[in-house]
């Protein structure tokens, strides 16, 4: 089955042919939801260049973790996804991306008009800003596209006025934690960076509760400014998501718990809350380029 969603090539506003390489093995389109539309597939490889979806779009990576590049500010970025990160990307915002291992994952799309209807704003939708967020970790987001899959799995069995349910709580909830909607309607907008004082704040944070599931919301909190401002100006300054900082610093954590020779790879990985020891393992990969038991063998030796 091929992909209903289409892209568009920025120079000429034709379709692009960059989504030929996409198998499909489910889509809701069959069910004509109101401006929503998901799909579950699957590709060898994927290249679309400087091209852009009509509507918000939500890719969630599922069963595999898999290594993708993207450009963006004029530069080449290599990026790791795992199962429940997601990508986010506005309307009209072109992307390049090169992915060229096998990846499996689940596609949200959204019209502007069903989310500003279902998002109930008390400012106007034409005013509001979105980032293009890339590995995205959040649970309700995570969650809300399951439920979406699940329904769809499940030849829409509970009828649309659930679909209309979870389409509110779905529009509710990113607009007021992935747009600038919260310092519009509350007057807050500010120029503020995140600088060395902000750093120290976030690094202190995560340090002292680095066996803890942290928030980006806290850490927002911590720097006094709203979650959207917050995700901007972080990218801004480090090049990197705080999503992949946390991790970053948690990665780091690890190793320094992988010199005791008496503590379990096992019980590293769920103290620094990784889903399990595979999880864990790839991850560490990712970072230093071998696996954990490989390093502690070197360093209990």
């Amino acid at each position: 089955m091929f992909t209903a969603i289409e892209l568009f090539d920025s120079a000429s506003n034709n379709v692009s042919a960059c989504t030929d390489t996409l198998q499909i093995s489910l889509s809701s389109i069959k069910f004509e939801w109101q401006g929503f539309h998901i799909e579950k597939g699957w590709c060898r490889s994927f290249h679309p260049e400087n091209v852009y979806c009509k509507n918000f779009i939500f890719v969630m990576a599922v069963e595999n973790e898999f290594r993708w590049s993207t450009r963006y500010d004029d530069e080449i970025h290599s990026m790791a996804t795992s199962p429940g990160e997601v990508w986010m990307n506005p309307p009209g915002i072109p992307f390049t991306h090169t992915l060229a291992e096998p990846c499996s994952y689940i596609v949200l799309t959204v019209t502007s008009d069903t989310l500003s209807k279902n998002a109930e704003l008390s400012a106007s939708f034409a005013d509001l800003q979105f980032l293009k967020s890339y590995n995205i970790s959040d649970k309700n987001i995570e969650n809300m596209i399951y439920l979406f899959y699940n329904e769809t799995l499940n030849n829409n069995a509970n009828g649309q006025p659930y679909i209309d349910g979870l389409a509110k709580a779905f529009s509710v909830y990113f607009v007021q934690n992935y747009s600038n909607y919260r310092d519009i309607v509350n007057n807050t907008v500010s120029q503020k960076k995140i600088g060395q004082k902000e750093l120290k704040i976030v690094n202190d944070f995560i340090t002292n509760n680095i066996y803890s599931i942290v928030s980006i919301e806290e850490l927002s909190s911590l720097c006094r400014i709203s979650k959207y401002q917050f995700l901007k100006e972080f990218r801004k300054t480090m090049g990197i998501t705080p999503y992949q900082y946390i991790l970053k610093m948690k990665i780091e954590k690890s190793r320094e718990l992988l010199m005791d020779d008496e503590v379990k790879i096992v019980d590293i990985a769920c103290k620094m809350g990784f889903s399990d020891q595979s999880h864990f393992n790839r991850t560490f990969k990712r970072f230093f380029g071998y696996p954990p038991g490989t390093y502690k063998n070197k360093q209990t030796k």
